[in-house]
C-alpha cells in the first residue's frame, strides 16, 4: 500500500469511528454500503462485543451490508419488520460532497436505490467519507429498468446528460443491481448538478432512482491521515 492509499484508509477509519458518537443504546440504524461503511460496521460489532453499546439493530441497504452485519452478530431488520417503520439514524458513505451545490453523490457500489429508501426514511442521516471525496468530480449513477435504457438515454440528453451503461468487471454485460435493474452513469456539467436535478431525473419514466442525495444530513469528512475530522451540515 502506497502512502496516499494508507492516508486514505486512515481517514476512512477515523471518520467511521467518529460516526459512532451518533449511535446510542437500543437504536435502529440504517446501514449503507462501501469501504468506509465496512469500518463502521466493524466498530459497531466491537462496541456490542465489549458492552459499550447494547440493543442495536441494523437495517442494511444491500446484500453485502447484510452479510457484514451477520458476520459481526449484529441483529438485522428490514423496512418490513420495523415497528412503525422507524429508523433512528442512518449512517452511509459518500462518493462526492459538492459543497457549493449542497449535493452528495453516491452509488459507485450500485446499491443507492435501497440506500436512499433507508437514508430518507431515517430520522437522522450521517454521511461519512475521506478527504478525497470533497468536490470530487464523479458521474451521477442511476438505476434503470432494463427495457427503458434507450428511452431514458434520450430524455437525459434534454438535460445535457450523457448516459453510459456501467459494465461489469467480472462478467460480460452491464452491472445489475440487487433489484435486477441496470446501473448506468450519467455525465453532467458540474454546474447542472444541483438539488432540483434529483426530482427532474426521478420524473423520467423508467428511471427508478438517482445517486443524487439532498436530504438534510450531517456530513463527516476525515482529513490529514485521520487526525482531523470536519463536520458539515447539509440543509437545502
Amino acid at each position: 500500500m502506497n502512502k496516499r492509499a494508507k492516508k486514505t484508509e486512515l481517514e476512512k477509519k477515523a471518520v467511521a469511528r467518529e460516526a459512532l458518537r451518533y449511535v446510542h443504546d437500543n437504536m435502529t440504524i440504517g446501514i449503507g454500503s462501501g469501504t468506509t461503511m465496512t469500518y463502521f460496521i466493524n466498530y459497531i460489532g466491537a462496541s456490542l462485543e465489549t458492552g459499550e453499546l447494547q440493543g442495536l439493530r441494523g437495517v442494511p441497504s444491500s446484500l453485502s451490508a447484510k452479510n457484514l452485519l451477520l458476520k459481526k452478530c449484529i441483529p438485522v431488520e428490514t423496512l418490513g419488520t420495523l415497528k412503525e417503520g422507524k429508523i433512528d439514524v442512518a449512517v452511509d458513505g459518500l462518493d462526492s460532497f459538492l459543497q457549493k451545490q449542497k449535493v452528495v453523490i453516491k452509488g459507485r457500489g450500485g446499491a443507492f436505490l435501497q440506500e436512499k429508501i433507508i437514508d430518507y426514511t431515517a430520522d437522522g442521516l450521517i454521511l461519512i467519507g475521506d478527504a478525497r471525496k470533497v468536490n470530487q468530480r464523479v458521474p451521477v449513477p442511476i438505476e434503470v429498468l432494463p427495457p427503458a435504457v434507450a428511452t431514458v438515454k434520450l430524455q437525459l440528453e434534454k438535460f445535457g446528460g450523457e448516459l453510459m451503461v456501467r459494465n461489469a468487471e467480472k462478467k460480460l454485460g452491464p452491472v445489475i443491481s440487487d433489484n435486477g435493474n441496470v446501473i448506468c452513469d450519467v455525465e453532467f456539467p458540474t454546474e447542472q448538478i444541483r438539488p432540483e436535478l434529483e426530482g427532474k431525473l426521478n420524473a423520467i419514466p423508467g428511471l427508478l432512482e438517482t445517486g443524487i442525495f439532498t436530504k438534510d444530513a450531517k456530513i463527516l469528512i476525515g482529513y490529514e491521515r485521520g487526525e482531523k475530522i470536519e463536520e458539515h451540515t447539509m440543509n437545502i
